[in-house]
Order: structure tokens, then sequence, then C-alpha cells
């Protein structure tokens, strides 16, 4: 990522192409998504052993964010 960093930064004396970053920036993308895919239904779980209405509450929301992750990745 350091180089990434480099590479993008202005006045650099590297020259860098837009299409050598495609590579980094969908790794980059994709490992993002990743992460929170797998938080949310976390967020849902952890509701459900402290109290039925807790559960009941984190649900609707983990549905709501992954809803709006997908309309987010899509658009």
């Amino acid at each position: 990522m350091t180089t990434l960093l480099f590479a993008t930064t202005p006045g650099t004396p590297m020259k860098s192409d837009p299409s050598s970053l495609l590579m980094p920036r969908l790794v980059g993308t994709a490992t993002f998504m990743l992460g929170i895919l797998t938080m949310t239904p976390i967020i849902s779980i952890f509701g459900w052993p402290k109290s039925r209405k807790m559960g009941i509450a984190t649900t609707p929301m983990r549905v709501v964010a992954l809803i709006s992750i997908i309309l987010m990745s899509i658009v």
C-alpha cells in the first residue's frame, strides 16, 4: 500500500499508469466489502443472547445494512 500511495501522490518522480492501479483497487474494494459483509451478521447474532427484544431489533438493522451495502456496491 505504501507503493500505491507513493505512485498516486502528485509530483512523484515515479510515473504510474492508471491501468496499473486497477488490480490494487479491485483487491482493496473486494476485501473491504468482504469485511463489511462479514461484520453485519455479527451485529444481528449478538443481539439474540442479550434478550429477545434486542435480537428482534438487531435483525432488521442487519437486513437494512445488507441491502444498503448491496445497493452501494451496485451503483
